[in-house]
Protein backbone atom coordinates (compact mmCIF):
# COMPACT_ATOMS: atom_id res chain seq x y z
CA UNK A 1 0.00 0.00 0.00
CA UNK A 2 1.45 3.52 -1.10
CA UNK A 3 1.87 6.15 1.45
CA UNK A 4 0.10 9.48 1.46
CA UNK A 5 2.59 10.79 -1.43
CA UNK A 6 3.33 8.07 -3.90
CA UNK A 7 5.81 8.79 -6.48
CA UNK A 8 5.21 8.79 -10.45
CA UNK A 9 6.26 5.33 -10.50
CA UNK A 10 3.99 3.84 -8.06
CA UNK A 11 1.12 6.11 -9.60
CA UNK A 12 2.31 4.61 -13.13
CA UNK A 13 2.64 0.90 -12.19
CA UNK A 14 -0.66 0.90 -9.83
CA UNK A 15 -2.70 2.68 -12.61
CA UNK A 16 -0.83 0.49 -15.50
CA UNK A 17 -1.13 -2.90 -12.91
CA UNK A 18 -5.11 -1.89 -12.73
CA UNK A 19 -5.67 -1.89 -16.01
CA UNK A 20 -3.71 -4.73 -17.21
CA UNK A 21 -5.48 -6.90 -14.64
CA UNK A 22 -8.58 -5.65 -15.83
CA UNK A 23 -7.99 -6.27 -19.64
CA UNK A 24 -6.11 -10.11 -18.56
CA UNK A 25 -9.63 -10.64 -16.77
CA UNK A 26 -11.96 -9.91 -19.43
CA UNK A 27 -9.73 -11.66 -21.46
CA UNK A 28 -10.01 -14.54 -19.70
CA UNK A 29 -14.19 -13.84 -19.34
CA UNK A 30 -14.51 -13.71 -22.78
CA UNK A 31 -12.49 -16.55 -23.60
CA UNK A 32 -14.11 -18.53 -21.43
CA UNK A 33 -17.53 -17.78 -22.13
CA UNK A 34 -17.35 -18.33 -26.07
CA UNK A 35 -15.73 -21.72 -25.55
CA UNK A 36 -18.76 -22.71 -23.19
CA UNK A 37 -20.88 -21.61 -25.67
CA UNK A 38 -19.39 -23.30 -28.26
CA UNK A 39 -19.55 -26.57 -26.30
CA UNK A 40 -23.24 -26.00 -25.28
CA UNK A 41 -23.92 -25.45 -29.22
CA UNK A 42 -22.73 -28.47 -30.16
CA UNK A 43 -24.20 -30.33 -27.70
CA UNK A 44 -27.23 -28.94 -28.63
CA UNK A 45 -27.14 -29.68 -32.48
CA UNK A 46 -26.43 -33.03 -31.40
CA UNK A 47 -29.21 -33.31 -29.26
CA UNK A 48 -31.64 -31.92 -31.85
CA UNK A 49 -30.37 -34.14 -34.92
CA UNK A 50 -30.82 -37.21 -33.03
CA UNK A 51 -34.03 -36.24 -31.63
CA UNK A 52 -34.99 -36.06 -34.84
CA UNK A 53 -34.00 -38.92 -35.88
CA UNK A 54 -35.96 -40.85 -32.59
CA UNK A 55 -39.36 -38.72 -33.48
CA UNK A 56 -39.34 -39.37 -36.83
CA UNK A 57 -38.82 -43.22 -37.11
CA UNK A 58 -41.44 -43.57 -34.49
CA UNK A 59 -43.87 -40.93 -36.51
CA UNK A 60 -43.29 -43.49 -39.28
CA UNK A 61 -44.59 -46.59 -37.50
CA UNK A 62 -48.16 -47.87 -38.92
CA UNK A 63 -51.15 -48.35 -37.11
CA UNK A 64 -51.73 -46.82 -33.26
CA UNK A 65 -48.04 -45.33 -33.59
CA UNK A 66 -47.51 -44.53 -30.30
CA UNK A 67 -48.66 -47.70 -28.20
CA UNK A 68 -46.77 -49.89 -30.67
CA UNK A 69 -43.41 -48.04 -29.74
CA UNK A 70 -44.05 -48.66 -26.58
CA UNK A 71 -44.61 -52.15 -26.63
CA UNK A 72 -41.59 -52.63 -29.00
CA UNK A 73 -39.37 -51.28 -26.38
CA UNK A 74 -40.95 -52.76 -23.41
CA UNK A 75 -41.19 -56.08 -25.46
CA UNK A 76 -37.67 -55.80 -27.29
CA UNK A 77 -34.77 -54.61 -25.31
CA UNK A 78 -32.27 -55.17 -27.96
CA UNK A 79 -34.54 -51.99 -29.73
CA UNK A 80 -34.20 -49.89 -26.52
CA UNK A 81 -32.81 -46.49 -26.60
CA UNK A 82 -29.07 -46.18 -25.43
CA UNK A 83 -29.58 -42.32 -24.81
CA UNK A 84 -31.02 -41.17 -21.90
CA UNK A 85 -34.76 -40.41 -23.67
CA UNK A 86 -38.13 -40.75 -22.35
CA UNK A 87 -41.55 -39.84 -23.50
CA UNK A 88 -44.96 -39.30 -22.04
CA UNK A 89 -48.16 -39.60 -23.36
CA UNK A 90 -50.43 -36.33 -23.50
CA UNK A 91 -53.69 -37.68 -23.00
CA UNK A 92 -52.97 -40.78 -20.54
CA UNK A 93 -49.65 -39.46 -18.75
CA UNK A 94 -48.60 -43.08 -19.36
CA UNK A 95 -44.15 -43.11 -20.17
CA UNK A 96 -41.51 -45.38 -21.15
CA UNK A 97 -37.60 -44.30 -20.85
CA UNK A 98 -34.60 -45.50 -22.14
CA UNK A 99 -32.41 -48.43 -20.08
CA UNK A 100 -29.97 -46.08 -19.20
CA UNK A 101 -32.14 -43.82 -17.11
CA UNK A 102 -33.04 -46.76 -14.41
CA UNK A 103 -34.69 -45.62 -11.88
CA UNK A 104 -34.19 -41.68 -12.57
CA UNK A 105 -36.27 -39.57 -14.41
CA UNK A 106 -36.15 -36.74 -17.14
CA UNK A 107 -37.16 -33.29 -16.89
CA UNK A 108 -41.07 -33.16 -18.58
CA UNK A 109 -40.68 -29.71 -20.75
CA UNK A 110 -41.64 -29.18 -24.21
CA UNK A 111 -42.37 -25.85 -25.84
CA UNK A 112 -44.86 -25.49 -28.66
CA UNK A 113 -45.71 -28.39 -31.27
CA UNK A 114 -42.64 -29.61 -33.34
CA UNK A 115 -40.48 -26.80 -31.51
CA UNK A 116 -37.81 -28.15 -29.58
CA UNK A 117 -36.66 -26.49 -26.27
CA UNK A 118 -33.60 -26.69 -24.76
CA UNK A 119 -33.12 -26.72 -20.72
CA UNK A 120 -29.88 -27.63 -17.79
CA UNK A 121 -31.11 -30.14 -15.73
CA UNK A 122 -29.61 -32.64 -13.40
CA UNK A 123 -30.61 -36.10 -12.88
CA UNK A 124 -30.35 -38.84 -9.77
CA UNK A 125 -29.20 -35.63 -7.44
CA UNK A 126 -25.46 -36.09 -9.03
CA UNK A 127 -25.29 -35.91 -12.68
CA UNK A 128 -25.82 -33.06 -14.92
CA UNK A 129 -27.10 -32.92 -18.09
CA UNK A 130 -28.35 -31.26 -21.01
CA UNK A 131 -31.54 -31.87 -22.50
CA UNK A 132 -34.01 -31.18 -25.34
CA UNK A 133 -38.02 -31.55 -25.31
CA UNK A 134 -40.61 -31.59 -27.99
CA UNK A 135 -44.22 -31.88 -28.29
CA UNK A 136 -45.00 -33.95 -31.46
CA UNK A 137 -48.62 -35.63 -33.20
CA UNK A 138 -48.35 -39.61 -32.89
CA UNK A 139 -49.90 -39.06 -36.48
CA UNK A 140 -47.77 -41.07 -39.34
CA UNK A 141 -46.93 -38.29 -41.61
CA UNK A 142 -47.71 -41.29 -44.64
CA UNK A 143 -51.00 -41.24 -44.44
CA UNK A 144 -53.91 -39.81 -43.77
CA UNK A 145 -56.29 -40.55 -40.67
CA UNK A 146 -60.14 -39.43 -40.62
CA UNK A 147 -60.38 -37.97 -36.86
CA UNK A 148 -60.47 -34.60 -35.74
CA UNK A 149 -57.09 -32.61 -34.75
CA UNK A 150 -58.10 -32.40 -31.15
CA UNK A 151 -58.32 -36.55 -31.22
CA UNK A 152 -54.83 -36.86 -32.80
CA UNK A 153 -52.36 -38.56 -30.11
CA UNK A 154 -50.18 -36.61 -28.67
CA UNK A 155 -46.40 -37.07 -26.80
CA UNK A 156 -43.74 -35.49 -25.26
CA UNK A 157 -40.48 -36.23 -26.22
CA UNK A 158 -37.27 -35.56 -24.32
CA UNK A 159 -33.84 -36.24 -24.98
CA UNK A 160 -31.06 -35.85 -22.73
CA UNK A 161 -26.97 -35.84 -22.83
CA UNK A 162 -24.45 -36.31 -19.89
CA UNK A 163 -22.12 -32.83 -19.79
CA UNK A 164 -19.67 -34.45 -17.50
CA UNK A 165 -16.81 -34.31 -20.55
CA UNK A 166 -18.02 -30.78 -21.00
CA UNK A 167 -17.92 -29.39 -17.38
CA UNK A 168 -14.21 -31.51 -17.20
CA UNK A 169 -13.22 -29.48 -20.17
CA UNK A 170 -14.11 -26.50 -18.99
CA UNK A 171 -12.82 -27.22 -15.62
CA UNK A 172 -9.51 -27.57 -16.87
CA UNK A 173 -9.79 -24.66 -19.49
CA UNK A 174 -10.26 -22.49 -16.15
CA UNK A 175 -7.71 -23.43 -14.92
CA UNK A 176 -5.47 -23.14 -18.09
CA UNK A 177 -6.83 -19.46 -18.34
CA UNK A 178 -5.70 -18.35 -14.61
CA UNK A 179 -2.34 -19.63 -14.81
CA UNK A 180 -2.03 -17.91 -18.67
CA UNK A 181 -3.88 -14.83 -17.02
CA UNK A 182 -1.42 -14.46 -13.87
CA UNK A 183 1.61 -15.45 -16.30
CA UNK A 184 0.47 -12.60 -18.74
CA UNK A 185 -0.13 -9.64 -15.92
CA UNK A 186 3.46 -10.97 -14.51
CA UNK A 187 5.34 -10.26 -17.75
CA UNK A 188 3.17 -7.02 -18.86
CA UNK A 189 3.70 -6.18 -15.47
CA UNK A 190 7.90 -6.66 -15.42
CA UNK A 191 7.83 -5.02 -19.04
CA UNK A 192 6.14 -1.93 -18.38
CA UNK A 193 8.07 -1.36 -15.01
CA UNK A 194 11.08 -1.80 -17.13
CA UNK A 195 9.85 1.14 -19.74
CA UNK A 196 8.24 3.01 -17.09
CA UNK A 197 11.33 3.52 -15.30
CA UNK A 198 13.60 4.02 -18.33
CA UNK A 199 10.92 6.36 -19.46
CA UNK A 200 11.46 8.53 -15.94
CA UNK A 201 15.35 8.44 -16.19
CA UNK A 202 15.42 12.28 -17.94
CA UNK A 203 12.94 13.05 -14.90
CA UNK A 204 15.33 12.26 -12.14
CA UNK A 205 18.42 13.53 -14.50
CA UNK A 206 16.47 16.96 -14.64
CA UNK A 207 16.35 16.51 -10.68
CA UNK A 208 20.15 15.94 -10.10
CA UNK A 209 20.63 18.65 -12.27
CA UNK A 210 19.09 21.45 -10.20
CA UNK A 211 19.86 20.03 -7.23
CA UNK A 212 23.38 19.94 -7.50
CA UNK A 213 23.29 23.60 -8.77
CA UNK A 214 25.36 26.32 -6.92
CA UNK A 215 23.69 29.65 -5.53
CA UNK A 216 25.32 31.20 -8.55
CA UNK A 217 23.94 29.09 -11.26
CA UNK A 218 19.68 29.68 -9.64
CA UNK A 219 19.13 32.30 -12.28
CA UNK A 220 21.09 29.81 -15.46
CA UNK A 221 18.15 28.13 -17.17
CA UNK A 222 18.36 24.94 -18.05
CA UNK A 223 19.48 23.55 -21.74
CA UNK A 224 17.88 20.30 -22.71
CA UNK A 225 18.78 18.15 -25.40
CA UNK A 226 16.97 17.63 -28.77
CA UNK A 227 16.21 14.12 -27.59
CA UNK A 228 14.79 15.38 -24.24
CA UNK A 229 11.28 13.83 -23.77
CA UNK A 230 8.64 16.47 -25.21
CA UNK A 231 6.34 15.84 -22.15
CA UNK A 232 8.80 16.90 -20.15
CA UNK A 233 10.01 19.93 -22.16
CA UNK A 234 6.88 22.04 -21.11
CA UNK A 235 8.16 21.70 -17.55
CA UNK A 236 11.55 22.78 -18.34
CA UNK A 237 10.02 25.87 -20.50
CA UNK A 238 8.17 26.66 -17.13
CA UNK A 239 10.66 26.13 -14.90
CA UNK A 240 13.30 28.70 -17.20
CA UNK A 241 10.34 30.96 -17.47
CA UNK A 242 10.12 30.88 -13.66
CA UNK A 243 13.54 31.42 -13.38
CA UNK A 244 13.31 34.35 -15.34
CA UNK A 245 10.31 35.95 -13.68
CA UNK A 246 12.17 35.38 -10.44
CA UNK A 247 15.59 37.25 -12.07
CA UNK A 248 13.19 40.13 -12.75
CA UNK A 249 11.90 40.29 -9.20
CA UNK A 250 15.21 39.90 -7.69
CA UNK A 251 16.82 42.44 -10.28
CA UNK A 252 13.80 45.10 -9.41
CA UNK A 253 14.23 44.23 -5.51
CA UNK A 254 18.07 45.18 -6.22
CA UNK A 255 17.44 47.92 -8.29
CA UNK A 256 14.58 49.37 -5.76
CA UNK A 257 17.11 49.18 -2.94
CA UNK A 258 20.29 51.03 -4.97
CA UNK A 259 17.21 53.61 -5.79
CA UNK A 260 16.06 53.82 -2.27
CA UNK A 261 19.31 54.38 -0.71
CA UNK A 262 20.11 56.88 -3.41
CA UNK A 263 16.70 58.93 -2.39
CA UNK A 264 17.44 58.61 0.91
CA UNK A 265 20.94 59.61 1.14
CA UNK A 266 20.77 62.64 -1.14
CA UNK A 267 18.55 64.79 1.80
CA UNK A 268 20.99 63.15 4.09
CA UNK A 269 23.66 64.69 2.23
CA UNK A 270 22.24 68.15 2.47
CA UNK A 271 21.14 67.97 6.31
CA UNK A 272 24.67 66.24 6.92
CA UNK A 273 26.15 69.81 4.67
CA UNK A 274 23.63 72.12 6.51
CA UNK A 275 24.90 71.33 9.88
CA UNK A 276 28.36 71.10 9.04
CA UNK A 277 28.31 74.45 7.91
CA UNK A 278 26.70 75.71 10.69
CA UNK A 279 29.39 74.17 13.21
CA UNK A 280 31.84 75.81 11.53
CA UNK A 281 31.60 79.28 13.49
CA UNK A 282 29.14 80.89 15.96
CA UNK A 283 26.36 82.17 14.39
CA UNK A 284 23.19 84.38 15.28
CA UNK A 285 20.12 82.70 16.56
CA UNK A 286 18.16 84.04 13.34
CA UNK A 287 20.95 82.22 11.29
CA UNK A 288 20.70 79.18 12.99
CA UNK A 289 16.69 79.07 13.04
CA UNK A 290 17.07 79.39 9.43
CA UNK A 291 19.55 76.32 8.78
CA UNK A 292 17.05 74.28 11.07
CA UNK A 293 14.54 75.36 9.48
CA UNK A 294 16.45 73.90 6.28
CA UNK A 295 16.78 70.78 8.09
CA UNK A 296 13.46 70.48 8.96
CA UNK A 297 12.09 70.76 5.22
CA UNK A 298 15.01 68.03 3.86
CA UNK A 299 13.20 66.13 6.49
CA UNK A 300 9.95 66.52 5.53
CA UNK A 301 10.93 65.39 2.13
CA UNK A 302 12.55 62.24 3.16
CA UNK A 303 9.55 61.35 5.45
CA UNK A 304 7.37 61.83 2.09
CA UNK A 305 9.81 59.67 0.41
CA UNK A 306 10.25 56.78 3.32
CA UNK A 307 6.51 57.08 3.53
CA UNK A 308 5.59 56.18 -0.14
CA UNK A 309 8.46 53.83 -0.53
CA UNK A 310 6.90 51.93 2.35
CA UNK A 311 3.42 52.18 1.02
CA UNK A 312 4.88 51.15 -2.73
CA UNK A 313 6.54 48.08 -1.16
CA UNK A 314 3.35 46.88 0.79
CA UNK A 315 1.36 47.12 -2.44
CA UNK A 316 3.64 44.93 -4.82
CA UNK A 317 3.20 42.64 -1.84
CA UNK A 318 0.11 42.07 -3.16
CA UNK A 319 -1.26 41.18 0.55
CA UNK A 320 -3.45 44.63 0.81
CA UNK A 321 -7.21 44.36 1.77
CA UNK A 322 -9.03 46.78 1.19
CA UNK A 323 -11.30 48.92 3.63
CA UNK A 324 -14.64 50.19 1.83
CA UNK A 325 -15.94 53.91 3.07
CA UNK A 326 -18.27 56.26 1.27
CA UNK A 327 -15.83 58.70 -0.40
CA UNK A 328 -16.02 62.13 -1.43
CA UNK A 329 -14.15 61.98 -4.33
CA UNK A 330 -14.37 65.91 -4.94
CA UNK A 331 -13.56 67.25 -1.65
CA UNK A 332 -10.71 64.34 -2.03
CA UNK A 333 -9.01 66.40 -4.74
CA UNK A 334 -9.75 69.79 -3.09
CA UNK A 335 -8.09 68.37 0.05
CA UNK A 336 -4.89 67.42 -2.04
CA UNK A 337 -5.01 70.67 -3.87
CA UNK A 338 -4.35 72.46 -0.62
CA UNK A 339 -1.88 70.28 1.34
CA UNK A 340 0.29 71.99 -1.55
CA UNK A 341 -0.22 75.20 -1.30
CA UNK A 342 3.38 76.30 -0.69
CA UNK A 343 4.42 74.17 -3.79
CA UNK A 344 1.89 75.97 -5.80
CA UNK A 345 2.13 79.64 -4.49
CA UNK A 346 5.83 79.67 -4.57
CA UNK A 347 5.51 78.69 -8.45
CA UNK A 348 2.77 80.51 -8.85
CA UNK A 349 0.62 77.43 -9.90
CA UNK A 350 -2.94 77.40 -10.30
CA UNK A 351 -6.13 74.79 -10.35
CA UNK A 352 -9.11 74.91 -13.17
CA UNK A 353 -11.93 72.72 -11.99
CA UNK A 354 -14.17 71.24 -14.38
CA UNK A 355 -16.07 68.62 -11.81
CA UNK A 356 -19.01 67.59 -13.80
CA UNK A 357 -19.32 63.67 -12.99
CA UNK A 358 -22.67 62.47 -11.07
CA UNK A 359 -21.17 59.89 -9.72
CA UNK A 360 -18.21 61.27 -7.56
CA UNK A 361 -19.43 59.86 -3.95
CA UNK A 362 -17.99 56.23 -4.17
CA UNK A 363 -17.48 53.50 -2.05
CA UNK A 364 -13.72 52.79 -2.19
CA UNK A 365 -10.94 52.64 0.04
CA UNK A 366 -10.33 56.32 1.31
CA UNK A 367 -6.53 56.16 1.95
CA UNK A 368 -5.51 54.42 -1.14
CA UNK A 369 -7.63 56.67 -2.74
CA UNK A 370 -6.52 59.62 -0.87
CA UNK A 371 -2.45 58.60 -1.55
CA UNK A 372 -3.39 58.05 -5.51
CA UNK A 373 -5.23 61.71 -5.88
CA UNK A 374 -2.35 63.00 -3.50
CA UNK A 375 0.60 61.63 -5.76
CA UNK A 376 -1.25 62.69 -9.32
CA UNK A 377 -1.31 66.23 -7.85
CA UNK A 378 1.78 66.62 -6.25
CA UNK A 379 3.71 64.95 -9.81
CA UNK A 380 1.42 67.54 -11.78
CA UNK A 381 2.85 70.28 -9.43
CA UNK A 382 6.15 69.14 -9.67
CA UNK A 383 6.69 69.03 -13.58
CA UNK A 384 4.24 71.76 -14.63
CA UNK A 385 5.23 75.24 -15.94
CA UNK A 386 5.76 78.23 -13.80
CA UNK A 387 2.57 80.24 -13.84
CA UNK A 388 0.41 77.62 -15.86
CA UNK A 389 -2.63 75.84 -14.65
CA UNK A 390 -3.54 72.60 -13.63
CA UNK A 391 -6.68 71.42 -14.59
CA UNK A 392 -8.35 68.70 -12.67
CA UNK A 393 -11.55 67.08 -14.62
CA UNK A 394 -14.74 64.49 -13.18
CA UNK A 395 -16.62 63.32 -15.81
CA UNK A 396 -18.90 59.99 -16.13
CA UNK A 397 -18.17 57.32 -18.96
CA UNK A 398 -19.26 54.23 -19.60
CA UNK A 399 -20.10 53.04 -16.09
CA UNK A 400 -16.69 54.74 -14.78
CA UNK A 401 -16.15 57.56 -13.12
CA UNK A 402 -12.98 59.43 -15.39
CA UNK A 403 -10.78 61.58 -12.96
CA UNK A 404 -7.88 63.57 -15.63
CA UNK A 405 -5.55 65.83 -14.31
CA UNK A 406 -3.22 67.69 -16.92
CA UNK A 407 -0.29 70.20 -16.64
CA UNK A 408 1.32 72.40 -19.02
CA UNK A 409 5.49 71.51 -19.59
CA UNK A 410 8.21 73.54 -20.54
CA UNK A 411 9.48 71.04 -23.61
CA UNK A 412 8.03 68.48 -25.69
CA UNK A 413 8.45 65.23 -23.53
CA UNK A 414 10.26 62.35 -26.06
CA UNK A 415 10.67 59.70 -23.40
CA UNK A 416 8.54 55.97 -23.55
CA UNK A 417 5.20 56.46 -22.02
CA UNK A 418 5.88 52.87 -20.32
CA UNK A 419 8.82 54.37 -18.56
CA UNK A 420 6.51 57.27 -16.67
CA UNK A 421 5.59 54.04 -14.19
CA UNK A 422 8.72 52.95 -13.70
CA UNK A 423 10.22 53.43 -9.93
CA UNK A 424 12.24 56.14 -9.12
CA UNK A 425 11.94 57.20 -13.16
CA UNK A 426 12.14 61.39 -13.42
CA UNK A 427 11.67 63.62 -16.78
CA UNK A 428 14.86 65.19 -15.59
CA UNK A 429 15.07 67.07 -18.99
CA UNK A 430 11.37 68.91 -18.13
CA UNK A 431 11.44 69.40 -14.84
CA UNK A 432 11.60 72.72 -13.52
CA UNK A 433 11.01 72.64 -9.84
CA UNK A 434 10.58 69.27 -8.71
CA UNK A 435 13.45 69.18 -7.09
CA UNK A 436 13.48 66.58 -3.99
CA UNK A 437 11.01 64.87 -6.01
CA UNK A 438 11.01 61.07 -4.99
CA UNK A 439 10.02 59.58 -8.83
CA UNK A 440 8.14 56.99 -6.89
CA UNK A 441 4.79 58.92 -7.34
CA UNK A 442 3.65 57.27 -10.60
CA UNK A 443 4.74 53.82 -9.77
CA UNK A 444 2.65 53.91 -6.73
CA UNK A 445 -0.12 55.42 -8.33
CA UNK A 446 -0.04 52.16 -11.03
CA UNK A 447 -0.09 49.78 -7.89
CA UNK A 448 -2.62 52.06 -6.31
CA UNK A 449 -5.10 51.80 -9.67
CA UNK A 450 -4.57 47.68 -10.09
CA UNK A 451 -5.61 47.36 -6.35
CA UNK A 452 -8.40 49.11 -6.50
CA UNK A 453 -9.16 48.48 -9.48
CA UNK A 454 -8.71 51.31 -11.27
CA UNK A 455 -6.86 51.86 -14.92
CA UNK A 456 -4.50 54.32 -15.08
CA UNK A 457 -2.79 55.92 -18.27
CA UNK A 458 -0.04 58.69 -18.35
CA UNK A 459 1.18 60.33 -21.70
CA UNK A 460 2.00 63.37 -23.22
CA UNK A 461 -1.25 64.64 -24.75
CA UNK A 462 0.51 67.34 -27.30
CA UNK A 463 3.60 69.17 -27.13
CA UNK A 464 3.61 70.73 -24.66
CA UNK A 465 0.92 69.16 -22.33
CA UNK A 466 1.19 65.76 -20.13
CA UNK A 467 -2.00 64.10 -18.68
CA UNK A 468 -2.80 61.23 -16.27
CA UNK A 469 -6.17 59.79 -16.32
CA UNK A 470 -7.25 57.34 -14.05
CA UNK A 471 -10.71 55.13 -14.63
CA UNK A 472 -12.72 53.96 -11.70
CA UNK A 473 -15.95 51.54 -12.39
CA UNK A 474 -18.68 52.92 -10.36
CA UNK A 475 -19.76 51.34 -7.17
CA UNK A 476 -22.95 49.93 -5.97
CA UNK A 477 -24.02 52.56 -3.44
Amino acid sequence: MMGPNPSILGRLLLGTGLSILLMVLMGIVIVYFSIRNSFIEQIDVDLKSTANLMVSELETQGGNVYHEWLLDIEDDPTRALDDLAQAWDVRTGQSVKSPALGPRELPRFHGELNQPVFLDATIGGDQSVRAIGILVNAVPKDRVIEVPDYEIPQFVFVLAASTRQKDNALRNLRQTLILVGLGTFVLCGVAIFGVINQSLVPLKDLSDRLDAREDNQLGRPIVISHNFPMELRGLVEGYNHLLERIEGVRKRERDFSYHAAHELRTPLSGIKMVTELALTRERSSEDYQNRFQKVDTIADGMKTTVSRLMQFARLQGGNEVLVLDRIDLHELLDTAWKELSQKTKEHKLSAKWKLNSEHFIQENDEELLRILVSNLIDNAASYAEEGSAIKIETSDEKKHLILTISNAIPEKLEEDRERFFEPFYRADKVRTHGEGHSGIGLSLCKEIALTIGAIINIAPTDEKIFEAQVSIPFSDL
